[in-house]
């Protein structure tokens, strides 16, 4: 793949805050797409690092404006990486999508549409039919997606990915440094700590959390809760009320690696596929910082038990001391994160197979 191609890269979440996974994604490929290549980019709101058009109002808005500069400036891109806020069957994306791809072929034939997918949604039939019919260049998946799909669509317009970590910002560390972020962040020395990061939703299992908390006090968890939801969960859950081993967090931490780092385990306890992306970010991250995890079979992550040799599954959430006892056992923490999950291999694979 050559360098100094033209990419126009639309993403309709924002990147002042960073503070869920799909962001997370979107951004880590425009930071690495833009070392090489001319990217063009629009998104919701920038931040100090990208030079970039907004569209504060909605996506129309961006769709009306880049429509205009292409037609202005009759610029050749080569091609086009739109990031939805939605899910693989998203209707407004898809023709948003393909609307743009149209404008840019006129100047230029040979484009490629590369519409991302996060995570699959329920298949009715006119979300099917609708894929078919504003189906794009090639589908970029984070996710197993269903025999219906790849047939709609065809196995060569599918390239499927995997998740990343900053090896800059998410690498392991000393014991010794360990306990001096716990005395940073007024964390307990001698407990295990129990970390999760996501959005505070019932069908993240956060309730599970309450009950391991509740039953195991030598345990302390520690939740990093999406800024996107603005509910206070302890003020949901009874089991919260009495407990003095749990610690919530609610805002963005622009160090989250910190956190990663002090703890002894990550849990992942969704069982619901709709709950996150099928590639979880947090899983790859904690991984990176040299932290095991304890994680149900959710998404794609068992296929690369071979890889990710730090992940520990269980189908319960009274197996965690036991999940605890295989991973001392087992000598899992501290294990290094394979190079194929940094974000310049990603994202230098995807480009040859584009």
């Amino acid at each position: 793949m050559k360098d100094n191609l033209k990419i126009l890269f639309v993403c309709e979440d924002e990147f002042d805050i960073i503070d869920e996974g799909k962001k997370k994604i979107a951004y880590n490929f425009l930071l690495e797409l833009k070392k090489t290549h001319l990217v063009y980019v629009y998104a919701k709101k920038g931040n100090e690092r990208i030079q970039m058009k907004e569209f504060r109002k909605n996506i129309v808005s961006v769709l009306i404006n880049i429509c205009k500069y292409i037609m202005e400036k009759k610029f050749e891109y080569d091609y086009i990486f739109y990031f939805p806020s939605g899910s693989i069957l998203n209707y407004r994306s898809h023709f948003y999508s393909k609307l743009i791809r149209k404008i840019c072929s006129k100047y230029n034939k040979k484009v490629k549409l590369l519409f991302f997918s996060f995570q699959e949604k329920q298949e009715t039939f006119f979300r099917l039919l609708w894929l078919r019919i504003f189906k794009p260049d090639k589908l970029i998946c984070f996710t197993n997606n269903s025999k219906k799909i790849e047939k709609l669509i065809g196995n060569r317009h599918i390239v499927k990915i995997i998740s990343g970590a900053d090896t800059k910002k998410f690498f392991p560390i000393s014991e010794k440094k360990k306990q001096e972020l716990r005395k940073k962040y007024k964390m307990p020395l001698k407990k295990t700590i129990i970390l999760h990061v996501g959005h505070a939703v019932e069908t993240r299992g956060i309730n599970d959390l309450f009950k391991l908390a509740k039953k195991n006090k030598d345990y302390f968890i520690v939740l990093i809760l999406s800024s996107l939801y603005k509910f206070d969960i302890l003020n949901e859950n009874e089991n919260a009320q009495q407990l003095d081993n749990i610690k919530i967090i609610n805002h963005f931490i622009s160090d989250i690696d910190e956190y990663y780092k002090l703890a002894d385990l990550y849990i992942f306890p969704s069982k619901i596929k709709s709950s996150a992306i099928d590639f979880p970010l947090s899983i790859v991250e904690a991984l990176a910082c040299g932290v095991a995890v304890a994680s149900r079979k959710f998404g794609v992550i068992h296929e690369y038990k071979k890889e990710l040799k730090g992940v520990v599954f269980f189908n319960k959430i009274n197996e965690i001391p036991r999940v605890m006892k295989k991973i001392k056992e087992a000598n899992l923490i501290n294990k290094k994160l394979p190079s194929q999950f940094s974000w310049d291999k990603i994202v230098k694979n995807l480009l040859t197979k584009i």
